[in-house]
């Protein structure tokens, strides 16, 4: 029986490179298991976890979001103590939101 407490956050940032979404924590996955994004101007972004790639690009246009379907396993697993990164190719707004659990 999976007895994590989803956790969801805000996402809300322009700064171009990687923006740190939530915190490593030692020995813990990191694993998101829904997210919503959308963009004010067209910008490529990448899911990472710490240096790590999760995701290929993806581009964003105007008000056109990215949302993939709730996945209680996960849509991205983060390695061991790293972090959640959205990496973003421009510095542009990018909002939306995220569920995610810290897994041992």
């Amino acid at each position: 029986m999976n007895t994590y407490k989803p956790i969801q956050i805000a996402i809300d940032t322009s700064t171009s490179g990687d923006n740190t979404l939530v915190a490593a924590e030692v020995g813990k996955h990191i694993v998101v298991i829904a997210y919503t994004l959308i963009s004010r101007d067209t910008v490529d972004v990448r899911w990472k976890s710490g240096s790590n790639n999760k995701s290929g690009l993806l581009p964003l246009i105007p008000s056109v979001g990215a949302s993939p379907a709730h996945n209680p396993n996960g849509v991205i697993r983060c390695n061991p103590s790293e972090a959640l990164i959205l990496n973003l190719s421009a510095a542009n707004y990018v909002g939306g939101h995220l569920t995610y659990e810290m897994h041992d």
